[in-house]
């Protein structure tokens, strides 16, 4: 099973990568690990913290996030 904080991850960098009005400002500059030469803006992620919150019968996580 692929941890839930990837997925997100995943989501977010798709999510922000095709955004319009952001594009315009980022030109795409989403990183995970930010280049030396990085231009800025840019949006980079910082760290995740993920907490497991399984109840009976269904498997829950708490996610918390950086982004900047």
């Amino acid at each position: 099973m692929n941890s839930p904080s990837n997925e997100l991850q995943a989501l977010i960098f798709t999510t922000l990568s095709g955004d319009g009005a952001l594009g315009s400002l980022i030109n795409g500059r989403v990183y995970d690990r930010v280049p030396e030469n990085a231009v800025f803006p840019f949006i980079s992620f910082g760290p995740f913290d993920e907490t497991s919150e399984d109840a009976d019968c269904i498997d829950g996580f708490s996610i918390a996030l950086q982004l900047d």
